[in-house]
């Protein structure tokens, strides 16, 4: 049985099916379908100047990792003893975090690109001259067919 659904689709429903399952365990039973609706981002949300192909994300190779560390050594943890939740904690660390990585790590615009992060700009050259290459051989290829 599926226990998550992911979708960004207004009209998608989960029920229970027909499984090939015979018998439910009774310890790890599946969970109850939860419905939950993300909002889309759409032109409305967009602000101007914004592009689909770029995003912002953060740029740790530029961060003040002594200013981090200090922050994070500032960070009062008393509070978390005093919650009973657990996912308020999580939720209560996690703040505590992004407040520190905010002020210290700055933000970058990336764009977006048809070769994966990690090719480096040589590689991407090579690929750009052997696909020139290719071109050029299929032309000849076609001006010898033909001729003849």
């Amino acid at each position: 049985m599926t226990d998550l659904v992911l979708g960004n689709l207004p009209l998608v429903s989960v029920t229970v099916g027909v499984s090939v399952v015979p018998v439910i365990d009774k310890y790890h039973p599946p969970l109850p379908p939860l419905e939950i609706i993300m909002a889309r981002k759409n032109k409305s949300n967009l602000k101007e100047g914004d592009n689909m192909s770029t995003q912002v994300s953060l740029d740790y190779a530029k961060a003040n990792f002594l200013a981090l560390y200090l922050g994070f050594q500032a960070i009062d943890w008393g509070p978390l003893n005093l919650i009973q939740d657990s996912d308020e904690v999580v939720e209560h660390f996690q703040l505590k975090l992004d407040e520190v990585i905010q002020k210290t790590v700055p933000r970058t615009r990336k764009r977006m690109n048809k070769y994966p992060p990690w090719f480096s700009r040589d590689i991407i050259r090579v690929i750009k001259d052997k696909e020139k290459t290719r071109k050029k051989f299929k032309r000849i290829l076609a001006v010898v067919s033909y001729a003849s």
